[in-house]
């Protein structure tokens, strides 16, 4: 009976053992939780989408000490742990990469309609992305955060960072390739952060 046992348990980790390297490595199936990343991706649509892990851990493990970071994950959508609260996830556009500058709102100036203003100097500041670390945001600037613990907009480390979101696989009507989005007027190399002591 026991050896029946022992044959059974053998006989599942075959199985789960795959599993288990595949939603490490090669990617995972995740449904979009918020309306954070309107309009492109919905939760109201019930949209799941899928997240490569094998090709972003590929051009992500590149960016470690030594490494050449791949520039082209500007404007890409990454499946990360939340910075704020343990065992959550979130999906973010990546807007600045290390060495970066990045325009941010400054507080009172976050509607879109005030952006679309264009008064970057009076209603922007600007932050510097430092080695290790990326600056991500929600693509929708009127989604309200629902508590002080959710995750909008602000630098995370690459540790945090668990795979790319490539494609939208469900509803069958929303099935698409998910598309990067670069702003050049509000990311841009500008060399090491100034020396205040200079």
């Amino acid at each position: 009976e026991a050896m029946a046992w022992i044959g059974r348990v053998s006989r599942a980790s075959a199985w789960a053992l795959p599993a288990v390297a595949f939603t490490d490595y090669v990617g995972t199936v995740e449904p979009v939780r918020d309306e954070s990343m309107a309009p492109s991706l919905r939760a109201e649509c019930s949209e799941y989408v899928w997240v490569d892990k094998f090709w972003c851990n590929r051009r992500w493990v590149a960016a470690a000490p030594g490494g050449q970071l791949d520039r082209s994950l500007r404007g890409q959508i990454v499946y990360a742990k939340s910075p704020l609260v343990a065992d959550e996830y979130v999906m973010k556009r990546v807007v600045g990469l290390p060495g970066d500058w990045v325009s941010v709102p400054r507080p009172g100036s976050s509607s879109s309609t005030e952006l679309e203003d264009g008064d970057w100097e009076t209603k922007s500041k600007r932050v510097h992305v430092g080695q290790g670390q990326l600056w991500v945001e929600s693509d929708n600037r009127d989604h309200a955060a629902s508590s002080d613990a959710e995750f909008v907009s602000g630098l995370i480390p690459f540790g945090l960072v668990q795979g790319q979101v490539t494609r939208v696989i469900w509803p069958p009507g929303r099935m698409d390739r998910v598309r990067d989005k670069v702003d050049l007027m509000r990311s841009f190399p500008m060399g090491p952060e100034p020396d205040s002591s200079a």
